[in-house]
């Protein structure tokens, strides 16, 4: 629940998934900008694949150099 004392700590999305291809990530993004449009705040996603990731998913991302995860920044 979002409430005034939450305000000013960082909204964070966190999704499961078994497998992450283009069609998820699109999902995502809509849930991303509905919580912007929303809170008036930009989310952060945590997506945990327990599966596969889609390799053209997979290439659009940087691994991590000391964790086993991707990363990737959306600055707008």
């Amino acid at each position: 629940p979002y409430s005034q004392s939450s305000e000013h700590r960082p909204l964070i999305i966190i999704e499961h998934q078994r497998t992450v291809d283009k069609e998820f990530m699109k999902r995502a993004i809509g849930y991303c900008l509905q919580a912007s449009k929303r809170f008036g705040a930009d989310p952060i996603i945590l997506i945990v694949c327990v599966e596969s990731v889609e390799v053209s998913v997979k290439e659009s991302f940087r691994k991590c150099d000391n964790l086993p995860c991707y990363t990737d920044l959306c600055d707008l």
